[in-house]
C-alpha cells in the first residue's frame, strides 16, 4: 500500500539558488529598503544619573522622581540604567524658567498695543 502523503509533501519544491543568485536577491530587496538614519549621541551629550543630578545640582533620587514618577524628564532605558540627554535636560530647565518682571512687562505691553 502506497504511503500517504503529508502536508509537508503538498508543499511547492523551492528553487535551489547558488551563492550568486542569492546574494543578487539579497541585494535586490535590501537595497530597496528604505534607509534609516540612526543618530548616536557623542558621550559628551549624555549624562548618567549622577551626572544629571549633579548638573541640576539635586539629589539622584530627584533625578529618579522627575524621570519615573512625573515624567517630566524624559530618558533613555539602557538596561536597568537611564542615560539623560544633554538637550531634554536643557529643555526641562526651560520649561521650568520663571520669567523676569522686565520679560513680563514687555509681554504685556506687547499684549496692548494694537
Amino acid at each position: 500500500m502506497p504511503r500517504e502523503r503529508s502536508p509537508v509533501d503538498k508543499l511547492p519544491k523551492l528553487p535551489k539558488f547558488g551563492e550568486r543568485e542569492a546574494r543578487r536577491l539579497r541585494s535586490a530587496f535590501f537595497d530597496n529598503q528604505p534607509k534609516v538614519q540612526v543618530v548616536v549621541p557623542t558621550p559628551h551629550d549624555t549624562y548618567t544619573e549622577e551626572e544629571a543630578a549633579k548638573h541640576l545640582g539635586v539629589e539622584t533620587k530627584t533625578i529618579k522622581n522627575l524621570a519615573l514618577r512625573s515624567r517630566e524628564l524624559a530618558y533613555i532605558p539602557v538596561g536597568k540604567t537611564r542615560i539623560y540627554l544633554r538637550k531634554d535636560i536643557e529643555a526641562f530647565l526651560e520649561k521650568r524658567r520663571v520669567a523676569t518682571v522686565e520679560e513680563m512687562s514687555e509681554v504685556t505691553r506687547k499684549s496692548r498695543s494694537p
